[in-house]
């Protein structure tokens, strides 16, 4: 064999292993982009700030009204809260499907507190609006609370799980 022909098959050889190497970069490239779903820790973020905003709310039922005597100045529709708003637009992942049904109604029984804890407050019963906050506001924040933590738990089990799937 001569030499021509020996360097013509070994750059063969290498041009047929480097277009190998490049198919298997290439899959290996489309499964990082799909299994490195971008939006799931912009959703695991979420969850947290939605947790922290009721807490927020909840804060403000007591010190706007009570302490400032000012106007309620939070959504007493849970429509119009950034929960509500998420909520009615966003159609969850099979995973989060149970909490996310979960959190309508004590999300509901939430803003439905405060217009009540408001009420007795207008009307100067105070005992009453204490029971209210103590019994309603704050239980159905907790529920709120449990729920949004386990979807953020569950989102970043689905991230580290679709990080697994890469390695």
């Amino acid at each position: 064999m001569t030499i021509g022909k020996k360097l013509t098959l070994g750059i063969s050889l290498i041009s047929v292993a480097l277009v190998v190497l490049a198919i298997i970069f290439s899959v290996v490239v489309v499964k990082i982009f799909e299994a490195a779903d971008r939006k799931l820790p912009e959703l695991q973020a979420k969850f947290g700030t939605l947790t922290v905003q009721h807490h927020q709310w909840a804060e403000a039922l007591i010190s706007e009204t009570v302490f400032l005597k000012v106007p309620f100045s939070k959504a007493l529709d849970p429509t119009k809260c950034d929960l509500g708003k998420w909520y009615y637009s966003y159609t969850p992942p099979e995973y989060l499907k149970e909490d996310f049904e979960k959190l309508e109604e004590p999300h509901k029984r939430l803003h439905a507190s405060g217009a009540k804890f408001i009420e007795a407050i207008n009307s100067g019963d105070v005992e009453l609006a204490k029971k209210i906050y103590n019994e309603e506001t704050i239980q159905n924040l907790k529920v709120v609370r449990e729920l949004l933590t386990r979807m953020r738990l569950a989102t970043k089990a689905q991230v580290i799980n679709n990080l697994n799937n890469i390695i």
